[in-house]
């Protein structure tokens, strides 16, 4: 007994089951505080800025996608590996490059959501409103994953919490004030995430105070090389992945109305629950499958299969319990708004199936470093989406949006389990023979 107590104690233990609670933590304030205030703000905002608000932030997702695929996530491998020693000079780089990339970028934001709203709607105030979601939302995420890298999930947690109870409070104080809208919610989420970021970068600065010195080969085009060498494929599959996810909420408003478009926000935010907890799964799951198919690749099969079974049943199951309690469900969370539109979720119910299918394979086809086949399938459902989903918009409108959404998904679920079983074959053929 003294024995267990002393392992279950031990400093090195301790730690390892500390950063996994923080990171769980962390993954789930950030995705529990998406859902509820998408809930929220589709329930307090009328639908026209609810509509409004669903260009901005599929918007903003554009400016976060190509950021995460060259600066994030080529951080998490360059940070722990080359900048170890000096780690904040790295940040201090990053950071400027992100702001500098926002600077650059914002216009063509805005002339994207120009050309996607009635000119009434666009106004000063908008743009610079959500010229400090855009900037907040991208320090904020470069800081949190940053304190990945120096093995401190716990500070990435807290501030995660902190943000959410920011948000909360606002969302419900603004609106018994009467003064929620569309830009004093994206001043509220900017400001706090550029505050909470400060307070995370102190920390790091207090713990890791001689990394603020920069080594020889740290330029930012020596930087911007290598993440450019290690996440082009990457931003290409993010780019892919966002357009036929995306496209529909510029489409709603030309051809059909900002109603629509709201409808279809508020009803994807009901599939967010599956979607985010399936994809929180990543980052734990696909190191081990890496290292598992570089020792035995019979059990890397065995763990794809058990994954991808779990997944598809678990989706399915969503996808039902949404279908029979559609009416109910809508009315509850929406205080009656988006009624009418209820019965669109035995369509949109599909889309977690599809996500379970391709996030499953596309785990099994980065773990074989294959990140091109990744690309080609969601190349497929891109054409797809340009070629069918644009005239069913046309010809059908929310309901054809609806059904674009899921043929796109499920043909890139559809090329990319193709792919994975070519893989498959030509990497056991490489290896050994078929028993």
């Amino acid at each position: 007994m003294k024995h267990l107590l002393k392992l279950a104690t031990n400093s090195r233990y301790f730690r390892i089951f500390g950063k996994v609670t923080w990171s769980v933590v962390d993954q789930g304030a950030n995705a529990g505080t998406n859902f509820l205030v998408a809930l929220l703000l589709a329930r307090y905002l009328s639908t026209q800025d609810y509509g409004i608000y669903a260009i901005l932030v599929t918007t903003q997702g554009l400016n976060e996608i190509v950021l995460q695929g060259l600066l994030f996530e080529p951080m998490l491998i360059f940070g722990a590996k080359l900048y170890r020693f000096t780690f904040l000079a790295y940040i201090n780089k990053l950071l400027l490059i992100s702001f500098l990339f926002v600077l650059a970028a914002f216009p063509l934001l805005v002339v994207i959501f120009i050309l996607t709203t009635d000119y009434q709607l666009q106004s000063v105030s908008i743009f610079s409103s959500f010229f400090v979601f855009v900037l907040g939302s991208t320090i904020w995420l470069l800081i949190r994953r940053s304190a990945y890298v120096v093995h401190h999930p716990i500070i990435a947690g807290i501030g995660s919490i902190c943000f959410a109870t920011l948000a909360l409070i606002s969302i419900f104080g603004l609106h018994s004030l009467n003064m929620l809208s569309i830009q004093t919610w994206l001043i509220v989420k900017g400001l706090g995430n550029l505050v909470i970021s400060l307070g995370v970068y102190i920390f790091q600065m207090i713990n890791y105070p001689g990394s603020l010195r920069s080594g020889e080969n740290q330029t930012i085009r020596i930087i911007l090389q290598q993440h450019w060498k290690y996440g082009r494929w990457a931003l290409g599959v993010q780019i892919l992945s966002w357009l036929p996810k995306s496209i529909y909420f510029y489409l709603l408003p030309g051809f059909v109305n900002l109603d629509a478009n709201a409808a279809l926000k508020a009803l994807m935010n009901l599939l967010s629950p599956f979607l985010m907890t399936f994809a929180a799964q990543n980052p734990l799951l696909l190191p081990t499958l890496s290292l598992t198919i570089a020792t035995d690749w019979r059990i890397w099969y065995r763990r794809i299969k058990i994954i991808f079974a779990v997944s598809i049943l678990g989706a399915v199951i969503y996808w039902l319990i949404l279908g029979l309690g559609s009416s109910w469900v809508v009315d509850l969370l929406y205080d009656g708004k988006y009624s009418e539109y209820s019965d669109l979720l035995w369509i949109l119910g599909g889309i977690p199936v599809c996500a379970a299918v391709y996030g499953s394979v596309g785990m099994a086809l980065k773990s074989l470093e294959k990140p091109k086949q990744v690309f080609v399938g969601w190349l497929s459902s891109s054409v797809i989406m340009l070629s069918v989903g644009i005239l069913l918009v046309k010809q059908r409108g929310l309901e054809g949006a609806a059904f674009g959404l899921l043929l796109s998904l499920g043909m890139a679920a559809l090329v990319l389990v193709f792919q994975l079983r070519k893989t498959i074959m030509e990497f056991i053929n490489e290896t050994e023979p078929i028993l």
